[in-house]
């Protein structure tokens, strides 16, 4: 069967953004620094505007995959003749194809959800999609000192060092971290179910073993139901229940790459080879929620919330 005149259109497109995207790497390959997109995406763009917004003055070229991993990874076989003085790469498939491909350029990776699963060396560092787990039980412990045992359902495999990290810090604060491991979405709910009765929070990190539709639908369901805070990473799941959430500024995690990058390119000590949380967070608040489980959150709590539900 021939090809009709829509299907030349869209290969004749599908071309001219090829060709375009290998002129825009050739131009990228005399940058010290080289930002490599997964794909199109606003919080994407959001950290590459914050990226480009801290680090002016400098040659910075962006190129983006398209999410077309083959594309991407012919693309950045490239960098390892030129040789800029940094790699950026804003999602999971723009790590991978720089860790699979790169080693001996200095490397900066963010917008990760399961951040565990990128293969760091000792010449990259990643930023989490994360908050620092102290700064969330900070919160927690100034809206009720009550909630002392805090369940956390996880991947092993995509965030043990982070729940590791968070237990330790938990310690500290003496805080109890409770558990629950998963190896899929599919037992989730039941690992949730089985903990009711041991933990008086339900922490939910951003886990692709864990965060689906229907889990979240469960969760906030058996939360409420038991009178159970739920913290989160997402303000969208503080709006349908969830007590509230520490979750990242996406342009301000740009803004921390480009301080990376500068302390790179300046020869300075970076942690590198290491996972970062990122440094600053914006907090959601869901004061219906409080009602729901019989708690009153203070005042300096409200006050430093961006957004409200009630």
């Amino acid at each position: 069967m021939r090809p009709n005149k829509t299907q030349y259109k869209r290969w004749i497109i599908a071309w001219i953004v090829v060709i375009i995207s290998l002129a825009l790497v050739v131009k990228a390959y005399t940058a010290d620094v080289v930002v490599i997109k997964s794909k199109s995406l606003a919080s994407y763009d959001l950290a590459s505007m914050g990226l480009k917004s801290t680090y002016k003055g400098v040659d910075i070229n962006e190129f983006n995959m398209m999410g077309d991993i083959k594309m991407g990874s012919q693309m950045v076989k490239r960098f390892k003749e030129e040789n800029p003085k940094c790699l950026v790469g804003i999602g999971a498939m723009a790590a991978y194809v720089i860790t699979e491909n790169i080693s001996n350029i200095p490397s900066i990776f963010c917008m990760i959800q399961d951040v565990d699963t990128i293969k760091l060396s000792s010449n990259s560092v990643a930023i989490s999609l994360t908050v620092a787990p102290e700064e969330e039980f900070k919160i927690l412990r100034s809206i009720s000192t009550r909630f002392k045992k805090i369940g956390v359902i996880y991947d092993p495999k995509k965030n043990k060092s982070l729940v590791e990290e968070a237990y330790s810090k938990a310690l500290n604060m003496e805080l109890t971290l409770i558990k629950g491991e998963v190896s899929s979405s599919t037992n989730a709910e039941k690992r949730l179910r089985d903990m009711i009765g041991e933990i008086d929070v339900l922490w939910l990190i951003a886990d692709s073993s864990v965060v689906t539709e229907d889990n979240i639908k469960s969760f906030l369901k058996i939360v409420i139901e038991n009178k159970i805070p739920m913290i989160s990473f997402s303000p969208d799941f503080v709006k349908y229940g969830a007590l509230f959430s520490l979750s990242p500024d996406y342009k301000e995690i740009g803004a921390q790459v480009g301080e990376l990058v500068k302390e790179i390119i300046a020869n300075k000590g970076v942690n590198q080879g290491s996972i970062i949380p990122p440094w600053r967070s914006i907090l959601t608040l869901n004061t219906n929620t409080a009602d729901l489980i019989g708690v009153t959150i203070p005042d300096e709590v409200i006050e430093r919330a961006k957004k409200i539900y009630k």
